[in-house]
């Protein structure tokens, strides 16, 4: 009987051995991290942390919930292109957040207006619209942003994400060199600065305190630099010609005009 349970216990420990390496890196990295736990710290604490996961997709409910939160008087919205505006554009003492991805399309505007406490309305809301919001075919494919829940990218994980974390070194989205100076580092690798999620970690990148986004810091290789390049290239290429989700109305929507 004995040797049957060393047996057993002798597999249970090598199946679980796979597990290990992603559950250190989840742990580590606070990819684990719930967004309830994240605007918290990002609200509470003086210094610079920086947010962004690898095996989520939840800016828009993280933003809709931080603005909730903080109940700033000058508040942004709309696509990436607001990420740029920062709480040091203002006076020091004003309370600012940028919040790009809270709302997609005009309906979204209109419910996150309509979500706000009355006595805690932005005195001053900085919108940007894109030609997509008038596009009557691409306003029906627009996502409808998720209420406010709280979520964690730990679902996703134990889904099966953790895989990726094996495989992601091999097509060189991420570099083992990254992964081991996160592991030496810790999350405030950077001296003041922490960082929650294993996107944070590795690309020194991420969403800032005022919800702002600071861009990736890390270009590990010639590579890495290439690929970015590569990227950055595909996108021009596909303005002009209006290809590849940057086609061109014919017409314009009335619905988006209305509301």
């Amino acid at each position: 009987m004995a040797k049957l349970l060393a047996k057993l216990a002798l597999f249970c420990l090598l199946l679980g051995v796979p597990f290990i390496f992603p559950a250190v890196l989840m742990v580590r990295s606070g990819e684990y991290r719930s967004l309830v736990s994240v605007i918290k710290e990002q609200r509470d604490y003086s210094r610079t942390t920086l947010y962004m996961n690898l095996f989520s997709d939840f800016e828009n409910v993280y933003k809709r919930m931080a603005v909730a939160d903080r109940q700033p008087d000058i508040l942004t919205v709309g696509g990436s292109r607001m990420h740029q505006f920062r709480s040091k554009f203002f006076k020091p003492g004003v309370n600012f957040y940028n919040g790009a991805f809270a709302a997609s399309g005009f309906e979204d505007y209109i419910n996150l207006l309509h979500a706000f406490d009355p006595n805690h309305r932005p005195k001053i809301l900085i919108v940007s619209l894109d030609y997509l919001n008038f596009d009557p075919v691409r306003r029906a494919d627009m996502k409808s942003f998720a209420p406010f829940d709280d979520r964690t990218a730990l679902g996703n994980v134990i889904r099966g994400d953790w895989r990726e974390l094996y495989y992601y070194p091999l097509i060189h989205k991420i570099t083992w060199s990254s992964i081991w100076d996160m592991l030496k580092g810790g999350r405030r690798a950077d001296g003041n600065t922490a960082y929650i999620g294993l996107r944070a970690n590795i690309e020194k990148g991420g969403v800032r305190n005022d919800g702002s986004y600071r861009w990736a810091l890390r270009i590990d290789t010639s590579e890495d630099w290439m690929v970015s390049r590569q990227h950055i290239d595909d996108v021009v290429a596909r303005i002009g010609p209006g290809k590849g989700a940057w086609e061109f109305a014919d017409t314009i929507s009335e619905e988006g005009i209305i509301a």
